[in-house]
């Protein structure tokens, strides 16, 4: 009978434990974090998978979103808080230039020949040698302005003239191995997907790299102007996190493809292949960098107006 008591009473205890750990977690400011799902939102992953928002004093809502142009616009509108990691650039160009300073950013990614975000890739068995080869053809990229742009500055500087198709990204690779479409611009992890089951082949890679600027400023992570006026403390928190599943990822990318088998549909074996690209903390990253991929946004017409990147900072 003493023993039933025992145990009754530690059970009541190792209750209340845990109870209070929920509590105490629920208790946690949230921030609502937008994010697609594909590996440029790697740091998210690897704050939830090693739990570093917890840790630094705060818990996350994780919102998904099938376009950056959705993402961005949720921000704007006070629904999402910030987004890290993967929010394009070219994105964040248009729409300071329409209405500047509502967001900061404070991490950045670049794409490079070494470490390449997108390749122009054509079915593994075609005859397509080039992209003049395209000529005519159809081909395929997910939707977003971003990537129609890329498409336009490829089809100008090679005198293309092709049909353009936007898709759910997660089409392309079977429209193109259905004959449906003749090439497709890809991003990653469909470039390694898409390899990994031989079915496509590259033409080039790294064609933002190629065709905007060389080592081009990418991605980034983005926060909200008003939510970061109305919290400091949080974001400092929040950065905090960041920084800290940067650090992991850059010093052992690895250990990270874990996070990114559990967070989206990236399986294991897919991770193992992916070029995990580095990220600059807002302290790395090099404002003239940024200037000049604006100029030549301004230059191809992307641009209606200058656009002063040094209020993308945090002061």
């Amino acid at each position: 009978m003493k023993k039933v008591i025992v145990f009754g009473l530690v059970a009541v205890l190792l209750l209340g434990v845990f109870a209070g750990c929920v509590g105490r977690q629920s208790d946690l400011p949230t921030i609502k974090i937008g994010y697609r799902g594909h590996d440029a939102y790697l740091p998210l992953f690897v704050g939830m998978d090693k739990g570093l928002f917890e840790k630094n004093g705060f818990q996350v809502e994780p919102i998904k979103f099938e376009s950056t142009n959705q993402l961005m616009e949720a921000m704007l509108a006070g629904r999402i808080d910030a987004s890290l990691g993967g929010v394009n650039t070219i994105l964040l160009y248009t729409l300071d230039n329409k209405s500047p300073g509502n967001f900061k950013i404070f991490s950045l990614v670049n794409e490079t020949k070494e470490q390449p975000v997108s390749a122009l890739v054509t079915k593994s068995d075609a005859a397509y040698l080039s992209v003049q080869d395209l000529q005519g053809k159809k081909i395929g990229t997910h939707q977003g302005s971003s990537i129609k742009l890329l498409y336009n500055v490829i089809a100008d500087q090679n005198k293309l003239t092709a049909q353009l198709m936007q898709m759910d990204q997660n089409m392309i690779l079977p429209s193109l191995t259905a004959g449906q479409l003749d090439a497709g611009i890809l991003l990653e992890p469909y470039v390694t997907i898409g390899l990994q089951k031989k079915a496509i082949k590259v033409l080039e890679p790294a064609v933002f790299d190629k065709y905007l600027m060389t080592e081009t400023p990418l991605e980034a992570s983005v926060v909200s102007s008003k939510w970061l006026k109305e919290q400091p403390e949080l974001f400092v928190a929040l950065k905090e996190a960041t920084d800290e599943a940067i650090d992991i990822i850059n010093n052992n990318p690895k250990s990270t493809l874990v996070s990114l088998s559990k967070y989206t549909p990236i399986d294991s074996a897919t991770a193992e292949l992916l070029p995990i690209s580095h990220y600059f903390k807002a302290e790395e990253i090099k404002p003239e960098e940024l200037k000049k991929f604006g100029q030549k946004l301004l230059e191809i017409g992307e641009l209606k107006k200058e656009v002063d990147i040094n209020q993308w900072f945090i002061k």
